[in-house]
């Protein structure tokens, strides 16, 4: 990795830091996101899966700028198959949104797979905050600050999950 692409990586770990630092703390091991919280989610991922191609696409563009060393996990043949991935998974999790505790083991084995793709745990985080602020500019004024609150509890779990998986 060069000097700069360890830089922008350092930088990268800072926005997440920041970024993570004003999500809600969680109140249990899991975070239960209230029946408003899980319709805030659910609605939101009804009106951006029609669109959800062109979404994927401009969130990675998102995330890469954010980090710009993940691009190296990445070629061109693999991303048509991760944006189905992504794509399947959050509308996995939209749905299941009442009770994420139930994606522990898929997300825990996402995180070991990951590591041995040589992904870094702090890739996790910055993933969903990249995706959070893709939905925002996407969805504009329909992407409620609620509707926020709930997507950025969902990556935080996701993440932790994930991270439980990292070193198995």
């Amino acid at each position: 990795m060069t000097f700069t692409a360890k830089l922008a990586s350092i930088a990268s770990a800072l926005f997440i830091s920041a970024s993570l630092a004003l999500m809600p703390a969680p109140a249990s091991a899991t975070t239960k996101l209230s029946d408003d919280e899980v319709r805030l989610v659910q609605e939101s991922w009804t009106l951006i899966q029609p669109q959800m191609g062109g979404v994927v696409e401009r969130f990675y563009r998102r995330y890469f700028q954010l980090d710009p060393a993940a691009k190296d996990l990445f070629n061109e043949k693999t991303m048509k198959v991760q944006f189905s991935a992504l794509s399947n998974i959050l509308g996995d999790v939209a749905a299941g949104a009442d009770d994420l505790s139930g994606f522990a083991n898929r997300f825990k084995r996402l995180g070991s797979l990951h590591q041995s793709l040589g992904a870094e745990p702090h890739q996790f985080a910055l993933f969903g905050v990249a995706f959070v602020d893709t939905l925002r500019l996407e969805m504009k004024s329909d992407f409620k600050p609620r509707a926020r609150t709930a997507w950025n509890k969902i990556f935080y779990e996701m993440s932790k999950m994930m991270e439980a998986g990292y070193g198995e």
